[in-house]
């Protein structure tokens, strides 16, 4: 083989080896980044019935606060409740903001640690709100978006982070859900309403039959 040739061959080889690198770097810088995110991601639900979502953080270092809003449709959806989780190394803090408004169809939350407390720092996950809604309508997809994020470390710096929205998908009630349950046809109908009908006379007749009884067998004994 020509040494031109060996060149061109070891020139492609360490390119190749240099874009490996480079996405392997690029995926892990992905993973290992901060995310405020909805979870579940995706939520099915039955009209009329409550679930409850939560936001997220993960893989965050020196949380000192945070902010976040969260919109959602006001016609498919109520946000009925909210409960906020404070890291155990916030000994002191203050809450700012923790409105519900569902007429224009958002939630806003604003947390901030305060001295003595430490910052927080997980590599997995930690969640900041639970929030409970109730399906109003059907529908395909309603989508929870989170905007207006902030996260705060220690020194009052806002951090890099991404941020995930989630979506909820609202179906008509099934047999088998609450209240809901198997049509009846019209010979069950009418079979339900002989028997009650027997059952009816059953009563009636039952109760006369024991005192036509009971007094026929005084008048055999005074005569």
């Amino acid at each position: 083989m020509e040494e031109k040739e060996i060149r061109k061959i070891w020139k492609k080889t360490t390119l190749g080896i240099s874009a490996l690198l480079l996405l392997m770097m690029l995926r892990i810088a992905t993973a290992t980044g901060t995310r405020l995110y909805v979870w579940p991601q995706t939520k099915t639900i039955t009209v009329n019935l409550s679930f409850d979502i939560e936001i997220r953080v993960e893989d965050v270092t020196d949380l000192y606060g945070y902010q976040f809003k969260l919109s959602f449709d006001k016609d498919k959806l109520m946000c009925v409740d909210n409960d906020i989780h404070i890291p155990t190394e916030w000994t002191n803090w203050w809450c700012q903001e923790n409105e519900i408004d569902n007429d224009a169809g958002t939630y806003w939350v604003a947390v901030s640690a305060l001295k003595p407390s430490q910052p927080f720092s997980t590599e997995g996950y930690f969640s900041l709100v639970t929030l409970e809604f109730k399906a109003l309508e059907v529908v395909e997809e309603s989508v929870l978006h989170l905007y207006g994020t902030e996260l705060v470390d220690y020194g009052t710096n806002i951090m890099t982070h991404t941020t995930t929205d989630g979506s909820v998908k609202i179906l008509t009630p099934s047999v088998g859900d609450d209240g809901i349950s198997e049509p009846v046809s019209g010979d069950e109908l009418r079979r339900a309403n002989i028997e009650l009908a027997i059952s009816v006379i059953l009563l009636i007749t039952i109760p006369v039959g024991s005192v036509v009884f009971v007094i026929c067998r005084k008048r055999k004994r005074e005569r």
